[in-house]
């Protein structure tokens, strides 16, 4: 991210700036397409979103050898939305990736100062576990799960093997949270325990990150 950013065109940063007094989202798309999408965005987007540059920086992501997709492409796209749907300073995730720090307008909800008293009183409530996730079961039933995109930097046999692992520790009603990066192979093989039909994309349009291909929430059924 340092090395986008010190790379980034002044003309290209400024207009990025100027994306966030623009107050309507058609305004601000047909603005980057003006001044930012140009031929120098474009060179450097095709470097810095290759797989293999991504790789050369961070190893630990093999699944973007796997990928289907257009990851330049895709990347692309899915930046000029985040820089567009709503002005980018109101994210914090944008904002650090463009500036290099969080700013006081746009901080996760970990760092907002209301939620602090919160956190500190229930921080002991809290409790950290290096395990497999498949073996979640041996630390009790759960009526949450937040995976990421833990399934995309794993093979087919291991996803399904940590899905089984999932929903074994999972509680009735449980809601199975997770992203999808690139590959564009199917998700985990369910079972009739979990309802899919969870309408996800909502929160994908809302969401504020902009890294991910696809959000999906799995609710586990509860006994008949």
């Amino acid at each position: 991210m340092r090395w986008f950013r010190h790379l980034l065109p002044r003309g290209t940063r400024a207009a990025i700036e100027q994306l966030t007094d623009v107050k309507g989202a058609d305004e601000r798309r047909s603005m980057f397409d003006e001044q930012c999408d140009g031929h120098v965005w474009r060179a450097l987007t095709a470097v810095a979103f290759a797989p293999r540059t991504i790789s050369m920086f961070d190893r630990r992501r093999p699944y973007l050898e796997r990928a289907s997709a257009d990851v330049v492409s895709a990347m692309r796209r899915r930046l000029r939305h985040g820089l567009t749907v709503a002005p980018w300073r109101e994210s914090p995730y944008l904002t650090y990736f463009l500036t290099g720090n969080f700013s006081d307008g746009a901080l996760p909800r970990y760092l907002r100062p209301e939620h602090h008293h919160a956190i500190q009183s229930r921080i002991g409530r809290i409790s950290i576990h290096h395990s497999d996730l498949a073996d979640a079961r041996a630390l009790g039933l759960f009526s949450g799960f937040n995976l990421s995109n833990v399934f995309d930097y794993v093979d087919r046999a291991s996803l399904d093997t940590t899905y089984s692992g999932v929903l074994a520790a999972a509680e009735p009603t449980a809601r199975i949270a997770y992203w999808s990066a690139f590959t564009d192979r199917q998700g985990p093989v369910v079972s009739q325990r979990v309802m899919s039909g969870y309408d996800a994309t909502l929160l994908r349009e809302c969401d504020a990150v902009g890294a991910y291909e696809s959000f999906h929430i799995d609710e586990v059924c509860a006994p008949a």
